[in-house]
């Protein structure tokens, strides 16, 4: 806010994307989230998560930030290969192109919240 100083947005871009973060909608989803994660690491979810699902679109897949240089994958085991590529080029490429490591593991290996989330979305 000019006239009081606050910092009330974030710019962030992401590739060509241009991201605008309401800085008190980051600040309840920190609250919500045990690790703190950056508001950076929460676009770079989204956005991963939204490359995922556009090369395997059926497949239950949960994205979560390491570090800013590190990402997990989970997602279903059926759909790990299709998401690895090839002798691993397709994640190869990926990584390059985001500039993130990327570790692909099976849903089961989710971490607890995950797998509740799951679980309560399968019952609905």
């Amino acid at each position: 806010d000019f006239e009081s100083g606050t910092l009330v947005n974030e710019i962030y871009t992401y590739g060509e994307q241009t991201i605008v973060m309401d800085i008190g909608m980051v600040e309840k989803s920190k609250k919500a989230n045990k690790k703190d994660k950056t508001p950076v690491q929460l676009i770079a979810e989204k956005e991963i998560l939204r490359t995922m699902k556009r090369i395997a679109p059926k497949a239950a897949i949960e994205v979560s930030m390491e570090n800013d240089r590190r990402v997990n994958i989970y997602i279903t085991e059926k759909y790990i290969p299709k998401i690895i590529g090839k002798g691993g080029k397709r994640i190869t490429e990926l990584e390059n192109e985001i500039g993130i490591s990327m570790n692909v593991e099976p849903l089961e290996k989710a971490p607890d919240s995950f797998a509740e989330r799951l679980s309560k979305r399968s019952k609905k």
